[in-house]
């Protein structure tokens, strides 16, 4: 499988081929190689650099994901609270732990909280702590995740779920560095940076009246967009060697994926981002018989897979190409445009008039229509006339 561009899984197979057993080492930034450690150790090199070696499971070299790097370099020390956003799976952990192992507290604790695994009476106690008796099963003090992180970060997810009664809570401990635990009376003060991460639109939370506009203008000083798997499809292949190496660490064994495997892969638009493609390849390497992860291994193992299908682009016009090359008018450009997309609409749902309709978001008579004016047939295929 080395040729054609497959993608090995073996200790021994040499010739830049992508590992994944787990006898191999080198951490998880899978397919990056990491620059050498000078004689003062990691703080001799650039942020970036040192940060492949703190947080190697954030795998990737494309531009979406280099923005971000950059952006995590710029505000590694800034005061003010830091806001990550991104859809679900994108891993937003990672570059929340990322800020604050590049900051001036990285010696400090790092402390994760998931608000969205909490009622909000159990959060309150989470973060804030609880003395002896607050409530019924408080039989001794507990220390809450803000004490805990004291000196360091918390990492605050799922924050456009809490309710008001902890937006009014957090708005506190930004203002003044201070809080009370749940059932005490006594200020506790803390030096902690925040990172809160969502995967809602805060903004419109705001604007709808579920969200503070103070405590949103506190936490939005910095904003990092964290992209989407979509926008990053050149990092698959190294995404990939990462989780077949874990897959291959957890059962010890070699896998190996192959050319059109990958291609399969990088094809899928992965609604559910990194986690979704991790899952799907723990998933195919733990339940297959063989070693060799292929096309008919991920359909058998990870039925659906390869439905909705990135389309190719490689037969669509360049409106903008021709256009602006004075090829053609902008009225003639959108046609064509037009007709791309009809076209790929009729391939993916095999000529239904009616299944492309609903995909094109138009009605059917009018695709018909459309069709006929195009001069095409509902059984076209991608790139044919």
């Amino acid at each position: 499988d080395v040729g054609g561009g497959g993608w090995v899984g073996h200790p021994d197979v040499g010739g830049g081929g992508w590992v994944g057993h787990s006898d191999v080492g080198g951490g998880g930034g899978a397919g990056h190689a990491d620059p050498p450690v000078g004689p003062r150790g990691l703080a001799s090199l650039p942020a970036r650099s040192r940060l492949r070696h703190l947080v190697p499971h954030i795998v990737g070299e494309s531009e979406a994901l280099e923005r971000v790097l950059v952006t995590i370099e710029r505000v590694r020390n800034v005061a003010v609270p830091v806001l990550l956003v991104g859809e679900s799976g994108t891993g937003k952990e990672l570059f929340a732990e990322a800020l604050h192992r590049l900051s001036s507290r990285s010696s400090g604790p790092f402390v994760r909280v998931n608000a969205a695994a909490f009622t909000d009476t159990l959060l309150l106690s989470e973060l804030f702590g609880h003395e002896k008796g607050a409530f019924t099963d408080a039989h001794a003090r507990k220390i809450g995740r803000f004490e805990a992180a004291h000196g360091g970060t918390l990492f605050l997810d799922e924050i456009g779920d809490v309710s008001e009664r902890l937006q009014n809570a957090l708005l506190r401990v930004l203002e003044d560095h201070s809080f009370q635990r749940v059932g005490g009376v006594e200020d506790v003060h803390v030096d902690v940076r925040l990172v809160f991460a969502t995967n809602r639109d805060l903004n419109a939370l705001r604007k709808a009246g579920r969200f503070r506009e103070d405590l949103y203008h506190r936490i939005s000083g910095v904003v990092v967009r964290v992209p989407p798997l979509r926008e990053r499809v050149e990092d698959i292949p190294m995404l990939v060697s990462e989780f077949v190496r874990e897959a291959g660490r957890e059962v010890g064994r070699s896998f190996s994926v192959t050319g059109e495997a990958l291609a399969l892969l990088r094809n899928h638009p992965w609604p559910g981002n990194v986690r979704e493609l991790r899952n799907v390849i723990r998933s195919a390497c733990l339940l297959m018989d063989g070693t060799a992860l292929t096309p008919e291994v991920l359909a058998r193992e990870v039925p659906g897979l390869g439905r909705g299908a990135r389309p190719s682009t490689a037969n669509a016009p360049d409106a903008f190409d021709a256009v602006f090359g004075r090829r053609k008018t902008m009225d003639e450009a959108l046609r064509e445009v037009e007709a791309a997309l009809i076209r790929e609409a009729l391939a993916q749902t095999g000529g239904n008039i009616a299944a492309a309709a609903r995909i094109l978001g138009v009605k059917r008579p009018r695709l018909s229509q459309m069709v006929k004016e195009h001069d095409l047939k509902a059984g076209t295929a991608r790139g044919e006339p």
